[in-house]
């Protein structure tokens, strides 16, 4: 899944690559939270030419769900009023800070083993906030390139 600001070049793509124990058992009651875990391999760019990329076992399968969900219901937003989407592990979080008609900006931290290099040997790094302004028919072919993304790797 491929976030593009139409406002500058920042941009943050995130691929599921795997379980981050695809070989675990898996049992249902209750839920094995090992056996659910992603690992998110992830590229930042910025206006100013800076690049990154993070490997980070961040999402589980059923907050993969959510994000997808969360993204859905940002390109249907008319006001700032969904919650932020925050995660288990802090290395991802999405707020939708504004709406204006078709444009939505959304604000991504980016911390600890997603931050930018040189942060991540700082165990208490807040990380980086990245601001994409996205149209909102863009957000939706995004959410629905997740969802697909999702499918691959349901919960065990």
């Amino acid at each position: 899944m491929r976030l593009a600001s139409t406002s500058d070049q920042t941009s943050l793509e995130l691929t599921i690559t795997g379980y981050e124990f695809p070989r675990r058992r898996t049992r249902t009651d209750p839920p094995d939270w090992d056996a659910n875990w992603l690992v998110i391999d992830g590229r930042v760019a910025l206006p100013t030419g800076e690049q990154w990329s993070f490997r980070a076992p961040c999402l589980t399968t059923w907050e993969a769900e959510n994000l997808g969900a969360w993204l859905g219901a940002a390109a249907s937003a008319t006001s700032t009023d969904l919650p932020a989407q925050d995660f288990t592990e802090p290395e991802l979080w999405l707020d939708l800070v504004a709406v204006a008609g078709d444009l939505l900006t959304i604000a991504v931290r980016l911390a600890h083993g997603a931050a930018v290099p040189l942060q991540r040997e700082r165990a208490s790094s807040a990380g980086v906030t990245v601001s994409l302004a996205i149209h909102r028919n863009e957000l939706r072919a995004a959410a629905s390139a997740w969802a697909v993304e999702v499918r691959r790797f349901p919960v065990r």
